[in-house]
Formats: C-alpha cells, structure tokens, sequence
C-alpha cells in the first residue's frame, strides 16, 4: 500500500519550468510524484498540458521514439531492436480552461511495462482522484453527523484514501483522492512456439 500521493487531484509530475535567475539554478530540479517515478511526464500550467514518456523508462528498455505529427500529434515509442512496434504511445499536447480541450489518452505494453517494473524492483501504482456533487440525501449526512464537513481515513494500515465530504451549493461535494497498486513487478510469460495456435488447417 501507499499513501495518497499529493498530486492525485492534479495529475502533473511539474507545474512549471524553473526560473532561470542564476547559473546553476536548475541543479537539482529532479520531477517526481511525490518523490516516486513515473512512467508518463505530464507538465502543465493551467492553460497547457504536454505528455510523454519518461525517459527513464524509454531508455531503460532501450525504445525509439517517434512523433506522428499534422491533426495526430502523437509520440509513439518503438523496439527497433526486435522490431516491435507501439509499444508505447499517446497524445503529445492539449489545451486546458477549466478541462482538458480533449481527452488525453497513453497506454503502454503490458509485457514491456511489467518488464520495467521488475527491472527497477518497483510497483505500478495508479494515483487518482474522484469529484461528485450529490444531492443532500440522509444516506450520505449520516457519515457526518451534524458537522458541515468531514474527512475520512482508513481507521487501520497506510492511508492509502481520502474520502472529503462537505456542504456545497445547496448540496454535497463527495472527493476522493486514492492510490491503488495496480501492476506488480513479475515479467509476463516467455512466449514460444510452442503456444501459438493456428487455424485447423495448419495444424493437420
């Protein structure tokens, strides 16, 4: 389990670039989610949101990447060493007010991401956060008792959600902010010829 990292509710391993006042002042700018790594980068500030894969992943499993450009605008990392193509991809930019112009969307191999994860010696863990505005019902006041606002916790164990629940617009704001392991770092079964099924014919 992990605690709820800060930047659940967010999304973003930077807000900004560091300000260039002095030689140096970048020395140690070192991105992190919460000082965990990451597997895609995602930068934004307030107006603009860029992604792509961190490097250390790409460089780690020694992909290639290239970019798809006019109307895609998309980053796609490739194995040219087998070759496999794909095995990571997404969208490179989107604009924001108040939402995402569009949806933003990356996935990556299954086989390739657990390869990293156990090469590191790391989990996957998936950081996220939940926002509703339910209508004032007796269900939902009776987890707060008479208070206007309440934040609950597991009672046992690592924190690893936080439920927030408050009076809002003549109603309810339910958040939630949570991290789940997702991916455990154990390498997906060695694919032989052995396991390849054709069509009948072939098989006579």
């Amino acid at each position: 389990m992990v605690e709820v990292l800060s930047e659940a509710s967010n999304g973003v391993v930077e807000y900004s670039v560091p300000i260039p006042d002095e030689c140096g002042c970048s020395a140690v700018f070192s991105p992190s989610i919460s000082g965990h790594d990451y597997i895609v980068a995602a930068w934004g500030d307030g107006s603009f949101y860029t992604f792509n894969l961190a490097e250390k992943v790409w460089m780690t499993l020694g992909l290639t990447p290239r970019c798809v450009g006019n109307d895609q605008q998309r980053l796609v990392y490739d194995d040219l060493g087998l070759p496999e193509f794909g095995v990571a991809e997404g969208e490179v930019s989107s604009e924001y007010h108040w939402n995402l112009k569009r949806a933003v969307s990356w996935r990556m191999s299954n086989e390739y991401l657990r390869r990293y994860l156990w090469l590191r010696g790391a989990r996957g863990v998936r950081v996220f956060y939940y926002s509703v505005q339910l209508p004032d019902i007796p269900d939902v006041r009776a987890l707060m008792g008479e208070k206007s606002q309440v934040v609950l916790k597991p009672a046992e164990g690592v924190a690893w959600y936080e439920l927030d629940i408050r009076e809002h617009k003549g109603g309810l704001l339910l958040q939630l902010w949570a991290s789940v392991e997702a991916v455990r770092p154990e390498l997906c079964p060695e694919q032989t010829a052995d396991g390849i099924h054709g069509p009948e014919m072939l098989n006579r």
